[in-house]
């Protein structure tokens, strides 16, 4: 994504990530979200999620997750 934009009021700013992934198997998954600025890696955040079972198959919810 393209963040590049003029936020006027930066303390009360927020960027958090939502994804959803669904699986027939039961497993762990280990997402990385990554911020780069002229090219360079800067801020690097990993978090694992473990599966629920829901309507028959396995969810996976990272829900308005804050980059830092």
């Amino acid at each position: 994504a393209d963040l590049n934009t003029n936020i006027e009021d930066e303390g009360s700013s927020f960027y958090g990530v939502s994804s959803q992934y669904e699986s027939p198997e039961n497993m762990t998954i280990t997402c990385s979200t990554k911020v780069c600025s002229f090219g360079k890696q800067v801020v690097e955040k990993v978090e694992t999620e473990y599966a629920r079972y829901e309507n028959g198959h396995y969810s996976y919810r990272i829900h308005r997750s804050p980059l830092c």
